[in-house]
């Protein structure tokens, strides 16, 4: 008897994670995106007006188009001035790119390009321009869904 109820045990504790475990290999890379099907997972979470992704998740994934700017030294505005001049530091990201510090102080309209999350509580006036106005050269998706944008500025 003792046996079978940590059998038994285990396997309700495994059924009750398996749905966890599941969302977490679905959304990779981009676990913080994650929404349980309470709520519809992340269409759910669009339709509902959720924040989208968080802590600059999405920008991994835009590296490879930053690399590959035709200009020389272009400044990229983010909204946190950390993450894009780490990928510098580590060699990810290519060292003429102006990132943070000023330019992230001067605001989205006065660099090259902005890369914007899908964080709208965060939107100033200048991101809404933005994106009612240019056209995105890149829309970071998942399942579908939008979570970043990397936008020119005209």
């Amino acid at each position: 008897p003792a046996r079978l109820r940590q059998t038994l045990a285990a396997g309700v504790g495994l059924l009750l994670l398996a749905p966890g475990a599941v969302g977490i290999v679905a959304m990779y890379p981009h676990q913080l995106s994650y929404f349980s099907e309470i709520v519809g997972g992340l269409q759910g979470a669009e339709r509902l007006g959720f924040e989208l992704t968080y802590w600059c998740e999405t920008y991994h994934d835009v590296l490879p188009v930053l690399n590959s700017l035709p200009e020389r030294s272009p400044s990229v505005w983010t909204e946190e001035d950390g993450v894009l001049y780490t990928y510098q530091r580590v060699g990810m990201l290519r060292s003429d790119l102006k990132v943070g510090g000023r330019v992230v102080q001067a605001g989205p309209s006065a660099a090259d390009y902005a890369l914007i999350q899908r964080r709208p509580s965060g939107y100033i006036p200048d991101i809404e321009s933005m994106l009612h106005q240019q056209e995105p050269i890149l829309v970071v998706r998942h399942h579908g869904v939008a979570l970043a944008y990397l936008v020119k500025n005209k």
